[in-house]
């Protein structure tokens, strides 16, 4: 099959080819429609239909699935659109030429679109791009994403987040609107009080999902990514008293925090709380360790940069939303650990929880935080 895009804000033209394997060789039983913005070919002969998302195969990003999606027959008995009696009509209507006729159009029947698509394929871009239910969409993106989590296929879920991330980083609206939202989910990233008796489902995601406006339905936002995926999963960890688990999501949210940073984009503090809670509670000392000191040298570097009027895209922590509400709950994985922690690692957190109150003027609670600390 041969596509063409025309490109009117590049002044270009682009071409790919699709190669189909295995399709009926008979001209008079393939036809070929458009639902929900898909290419469909139609094989009567093999009672097959393949959607073709023409998104992604004009997508540069290789790690996008640019395979058609190949959806058998339906159960046998049922009156199907391979029937003989009923004749296609581009793009989307179906005749039945029975008695007086009967006309349909017809939709996607996304969980059997969903079902069809290799597990480790990316569709996530194609499932936001979708006209179904965000409730919907959603619910297909947490059974994917858990899928993969369950067999800790980290290579294909790095793929994901990798091409999450670019198509969030091209969206200025959903990086403005993450940046205030994800504030309130600091007390649920944290992890401080969740116990084995939680009630913890990751099916289900943390609190109702906070959604942008409608210019940012094509994008997983930070907000969705916490809420929907790495919150459910790391309480599921906590309550089950799995490290091998907690491991797991801290690599995969470490993994989140520096594809947004690669990208030149900061991530919100609730992110960066659940990462250091993760790497606290999975006992990876070494690496929580170098994070915090990595922290430290940014916020040096960027402070400097400031008084001697050099460009920076980097921001101090005093001029985050939810700074001093980080740092107290800094103060609280503290003195809320049931396990021993290198004193080192204590101190760590403790100087960084400091610094940043006092950067945001809040000497007080400061003073405060760090008595109940026994400081």
């Amino acid at each position: 099959i041969g596509l063409t895009e025309l490109d009117s804000d590049s002044s270009c033209i682009r071409v790919r080819q699709h190669k189909i394997e295995n399709l009926s060789m008979n001209a008079e039983s393939v036809s070929v429609g458009a639902i929900d913005n898909l290419l469909c070919i139609i094989s009567s002969d093999d009672k097959v239909t393949h959607f073709i998302d023409v998104a992604d195969i004009f997508s540069d990003d290789r790690r996008v699935p640019r395979e058609s999606i190949k959806v058998s027959e339906l159960a046998e008995g049922d009156v199907t659109i391979y029937d003989e009696k009923i004749s296609f009509l581009p793009p989307s209507y179906f005749l039945n030429t029975e008695d007086q006729g009967l006309l349909y159009q017809v939709g996607i029947s996304l969980p059997l679109v969903v079902k069809s698509a290799p597990p480790a394929a990316c569709i996530i871009p194609f499932l936001l791009r979708r006209k179904a239910p965000k409730d919907t969409i959603r619910s297909f993106v947490m059974e994917r994403f858990s899928a993969l989590i369950d067999t800790n296929d980290l290579c294909n879920l790095k793929k994901w987040v990798g091409v999450i991330t670019k198509q969030y980083a091209s969206n200025e609206r959903a990086i403005k609107w993450d940046y205030e939202s994800t504030v309130s989910l600091l007390s649920k990233s944290s992890l401080v009080g969740l116990d084995k008796t939680a009630d913890v489902n990751i099916t289900s995601t943390v609190g109702e999902v906070m959604i942008p406006d409608s210019a940012c339905v094509e994008t997983l936002t930070q907000t969705e990514m916490l809420q929907m995926i790495l919150l459910p999963h790391a309480m599921a960890a906590v309550k089950e008293g799995s490290s091998e688990k907690l491991r797991f999501v801290a690599s995969l949210s470490v993994h989140y925090l520096i594809e947004l940073e690669r990208l030149f984009l900061i991530p919100c503090v609730a992110l960066e709380m659940l990462v250091i809670t993760l790497l606290w509670k999975a006992g990876e000392q070494d690496e929580l360790a170098s994070f915090l000191s990595a922290r430290e040298t940014q916020r040096t570097i960027t402070r400097r940069r400031r008084q001697l009027d050099l460009p920076t895209r980097n921001r101090l922590y005093s001029e985050n939303p939810g700074a001093a509400a980080f740092a107290e709950s800094l103060f609280l994985i503290v003195t809320n650990s049931d396990t021993e922690h290198p004193s080192s690692i204590k101190k760590q957190l403790i100087s960084l929880a400091t610094t940043i109150l006092m950067e945001c003027g809040a000497t007080s609670v400061a003073v405060k935080c760090l008595l109940t600390a026994d400081q």
